[in-house]
This record gives structure tokens, C-alpha cells and sequence, in this order.
């Protein structure tokens, strides 16, 4: 008769060790972890954190495994301890790592997406917002239709939470010299080309003399702001103050009016255009993104019922000059574009009595950097260019449209 292989067979547990399992789930489920079958599991706290997500998924495993350790409300602690060898941080009874699982699920709005953003199994995370909801006796969000909706609860606690720690990555770990800030920091912008021609350059320029060391990424404007600066993925978002995110900080750079300009040589339409003659003409458009499928103007018109023949449409404003030059279409853009491209493609400024909306450009900021030393640095630096370039530059005349509430520069 073979006798049994050693591995198969396995000890009779005492009545101590049978208590213990009960009274200390966490002891017992270190133990197991102590078994041929988790040896490899606990060397891999070797390449922490790499080594922790493989444990986190292993704790997983055991807690649906075996039912009669009831582990699920503290994976996140026990793989921890075994990869650190020290217990989680915990004040006043939260423990804080769980602020920044609740950080990571605020700002991807998705769990799948906050796991790998934190490198933890989807379970794990699951774990760690089952102890958030016990914690802020709170369901924190609820799923509908594929999405996350936030409670009231969860939407009022995210800005002090992120708040928070972005205090401390500034404060503690970044250091608190504004000199040490300056030293790498990179500031992310979303702005329009327009924007980009007639004012970032001042800025990128004076930065360049004061701080060498800061560099920047100019990002095109996307279709939703308001997700960028609540994820904090920018520092700053430049755009026109019609189209400002709520819930920011904003400040006014410059006052911009829009003009209906032509080609230098169109001598087609002379004296003052009526909205008849602006709608029968061709145009030139440019679609600058920020989720509006129809231009400012295009806006105008269809609220009064009219329509404009389009025959091209470009993507920024600083292709417009080009895109009507030796032709009759017509383009409506902001005063200092035409002003800054006079040089290289003079443009004719055509009088109308379109009623037109300003076309002031302001600065928005996540409300989570209004105290970052590195932010308010550079956006006083912005406000002093702005104020630079209006004396350069000063307003013209002008003078109420027709139709609208809205102004256009006269000349």
C-alpha cells in the first residue's frame, strides 16, 4: 500500500489554536499566509508597493476562500502590515489611508479607474469604500446607468480631502520654499491658440528671466474645464469669461471685442453691413473646442432665426487670416488677433451692426491650488502681463450692437 504523501496530510488543530482562529481573524489569516501555498506571496513584500497589490489580491482570494474569516473590511490594513510590518495611521478612528481611496474615487469617478490609479485589485477598493461608508455612515455614491452619482455627503467632503493632502504633498513633502517649488515645477495650461499668440508669450517669456527652471505644457482647450480643474489635471484654464466653470477661482485677464474682418484687398462690401448683407455672405469660421458645437456668433444667429453660409471651418482662430486672405469670405475674430497678424496678413475691419457678446478672456484655477505658493507666483505674474498688454494695447471705442446686448469694435 503507497503510503500518503506528506504535503496531503495535515495536523489536527487544538481547541487553543480553533479559538484563536475566532477571536484573532487577522492572526489566523497571517498564518495561513505562512503556508507553502503563500510563502511566494509574503517575498514579494520585497518590491513594495509592486509587492503589496500581489498580497492585496492573494487576501482577496482567502477572504472569499474561506467564509469563516471574516476579513473583507480590513484587507487594505492587514496588506499593510505584512509589507510594512507596521500598522495603517489612523486618527481618531479613520484611517487615513482611506482618504486617499476616497481622493482617487472622487477624481476618476470610476472604481476600476481609482484602483489603478492607487495600484490595488478592484476588490480592495471595494474593501476600502465599504470602511468609508461605515466610517461616514454614508453610501458616498450610488451606481446609475453605468455611472457613478456622488451623495451630497461625498461632494461637500471632497475639496477639504483633496485639500488636504495636496497641503501636505506641498507643505511636507514638496517643502514649503516657494524657491524649492520653482526649482521643477511644470505648469500645465489649457488655453486657445489666440490666447497663446497675443498673451501667454509675454508670460512664458518673463518666466523664462525670473525662473528658468519652470517649464510649462500648453494644453488645447477641452470640451469640459470644469473636469479638468476638479481632477486638478491643469493648473490654469484661460477662456473666454463666457464659458467659465463654476465652483473656481477666476480673475479677469483682458477685455476682448470681436471684429468682422475681411481680406486686405475685398472691396466687395463697403459702409456699414447689415445682418442681411454679414448671413448672404461666405464665411470662415474656427471651432476652439470647450463642447460648443457652434461658434459665438453662429450662437447669435440662431437664436434670431438665421443661418450663415460656412465654407471653411478651421480649427483655431490663427488659421482664419490665411483661410480668407485673396477671397470675398468673411470671419469674425478677436481685435488683438488682427492687430498682431497686421504685419504678416493685413486684414480689412468691416463696420457692422451685428450685435455681438464680449469676448473677455479670464483665468480659472482648481479651487484645491488657491493657497499654492508656486500658483498664486505665476498667476500674479499673469494678471501683470494682462494689465501690460492693455496699456500696450489701449481700448477702443465702443459702441452698443444691434439686436443683442452685446458690443463691437468700432473703428
Amino acid at each position: 500500500m503507497r503510503k500518503p504523501c506528506n504535503h496531503h496530510m495535515s495536523k489536527p488543530r487544538s481547541a487553543k489554536q480553533h479559538q484563536q482562529s475566532h477571536s484573532d481573524p487577522e492572526g489566523g489569516l497571517r498564518r495561513r499566509l505562512r503556508s507553502s501555498a503563500c510563502a511566494r506571496i509574503s517575498r514579494s513584500t520585497r518590491s513594495y508597493p509592486h509587492g503589496a497589490s500581489n498580497i492585496r489580491k492573494c487576501l482577496v482570494s482567502l477572504a472569499i476562500n474561506r467564509s469563516k474569516v471574516r476579513c473583507a473590511e480590513r484587507i487594505l490594513d492587514a496588506s499593510c502590515r505584512l509589507a510594512t510590518g507596521t500598522p495603517p495611521m489612523r486618527f481618531k478612528g479613520l484611517d487615513l489611508n482611506l482618504l486617499v481611496a476616497f481622493d482617487a474615487l472622487m477624481s476618476e469617478g470610476n472604481l476600476t479607474a481609482a484602483a489603478k490609479r492607487l495600484n490595488l485589485s478592484q476588490p480592495a477598493m471595494s474593501a476600502a469604500v465599504r470602511r468609508l461608508r461605515l466610517f461616514f455612515k454614508d453610501d458616498i455614491f450610488t451606481a446609475r446607468r453605468g455611472k457613478l452619482v456622488f451623495t451630497p455627503l461625498a461632494l461637500a467632503l471632497f475639496p477639504a480631502v483633496r485639500n488636504a493632502l495636496q497641503h501636505i504633498q506641498r507643505n511636507i513633502i514638496s517643502g514649503p520654499s516657494l524657491c524649492s517649488q520653482l526649482r521643477c515645477r511644470h505648469f500645465r495650461i489649457a488655453l486657445c491658440d489666440f490666447m497663446t499668440t497675443v498673451f501667454l508669450k509675454r508670460v512664458i517669456e518673463r518666466v523664462a528671466s525670473e525662473a528658468p527652471a519652470v517649464s510649462f505644457e500648453l494644453l488645447p482647450l477641452p470640451d469640459d474645464p470644469d473636469q479638468l480643474l476638479r481632477r486638478g489635471k491643469v493648473d490654469f484654464v484661460i477662456l473666454p469669461e463666457l464659458f467659465v466653470a463654476s465652483g473656481h477661482p477666476r480673475a479677469t485677464l483682458i477685455e476682448e471685442n470681436l471684429e468682422l474682418v475681411g481680406c486686405a484687398n475685398n472691396s466687395k462690401f463697403s459702409g456699414r453691413m447689415s445682418i442681411r448683407e454679414y448671413v448672404g455672405a461666405s464665411h470662415v469660421t474656427a471651432r476652439t473646442g470647450l463642447g460648443q458645437p457652434y461658434s459665438i456668433e453662429d450662437n447669435y444667429l440662431r437664436r434670431l432665426g438665421l443661418q450663415r453660409r460656412i465654407d471653411v471651418i478651421v480649427p483655431n482662430l490663427s488659421m482664419v487670416p490665411a483661410a480668407i486672405s485673396g477671397t470675398e469670405r468673411l470671419a469674425i475674430v478677436p481685435s488683438r488677433l488682427v492687430r498682431e497678424v497686421a504685419s504678416s496678413a493685413p486684414l480689412r475691419v468691416i463696420d457692422h451692426s451685428i450685435g455681438l457678446p464680449r469676448y473677455d478672456q479670464a483665468v480659472q484655477w482648481p479651487f484645491l491650488h488657491d493657497a499654492d505658493a508656486g500658483s498664486a507666483w505665476l498667476r500674479q505674474i499673469m494678471l501683470e502681463e494682462a494689465k501690460n498688454l492693455d496699456e500696450a494695447w489701449p481700448r477702443t471705442e465702443q459702441a452698443s450692437g444691434i439686436g443683442n446686448q452685446g458690443r463691437f469694435l468700432r473703428r
